[in-house]
């Protein structure tokens, strides 16, 4: 009988947007799916603001 071994490679999060924030809010159960889009929503908006000002901060570091 041959042994098969199905190998996983290590998985390396990277860490690069914010993901949101846990509160007991979120293990109460009565999110609805709009509740729920909405957060994740704002947690968009937030990495998107975050990813421009990181580029306007480049910038003007490269002009100086």
């Amino acid at each position: 009988m041959q042994n098969n071994f199905n190998g996983t490679k290590i998985y390396n999060q990277i860490h690069t947007t914010y993901g949101g924030e846990l509160s007991s809010f979120d293990f109460d159960g009565h999110y609805t799916m709009a509740t729920m889009a909405k957060k994740i929503f704002h947690d968009h908006l937030f990495d998107n603001q975050c990813k421009r000002n990181l580029e306007l901060k480049c910038n003007n570091i490269k002009r100086i």
